[in-house]
Formats: structure tokens, sequence, C-alpha cells
């Protein structure tokens, strides 16, 4: 299985002292899911601070997040712990 999109992912954006850990699980199908659904708990520790542009509760209400998906309405590999959605990928407003 190719896991370039998890591969840059974790790059891109995930605390250097956390790559390591994380990028095993989603790249390990028997504990994928335990890696996904952890990263959705604990992103908070394991983002990396300066990549994060936006935050809060309702974000999809704010005007300004609004006008974010509309400049970078692109196409995203989706990392879910819903079987039927992750891997898929699909256009940010979705």
């Amino acid at each position: 299985m190719n896991y370039n999109e998890e591969r840059h992912f974790v790059q891109s954006f995930i605390r250097k002292n956390r790559r390591e850990r994380l990028l095993y699980e989603l790249t390990s199908p028997e504990k994928r899911y335990e890696g996904v659904s952890r990263f959705c708990h604990q992103a908070g520790e394991l983002l990396d601070r300066s990549k994060i542009l936006m935050q809060g509760e309702d974000l999809d209400r704010r005007p300004e997040f609004g006008r974010f998906m509309r400049e970078h309405n692109e196409i995203c590999f989706v990392l879910s712990p819903d079987f039927y959605m992750d891997e898929q990928f699909l256009p940010f407003t979705e």
C-alpha cells in the first residue's frame, strides 16, 4: 500500500517529536484506526502550532473560515476513523 499522503501529512503538520509514532500507526494496517482516533482526540498535542491558522468552536459558522474554504477549495485526502470516509479524496468543502 502507498502511504505518501500519510507521510506528507505527518512531515508537514505534526511536531517533530511526535512524528515517528504517528507515522508508524498510520502506515500499519493493524494500528491505523488507533492512530487516526488518537490524532482526533489529541490533535492539540500532536500538531505543530505554527501550522494552525484558525481554531475554536463552530469554525464552520465563522465568515473567515468560509472565505478560507472558498479560496482553498482543493482536493483533500481524508484521514478518518470512519471506515467509509478514510482514505477518500474529496473537495475541501465536503
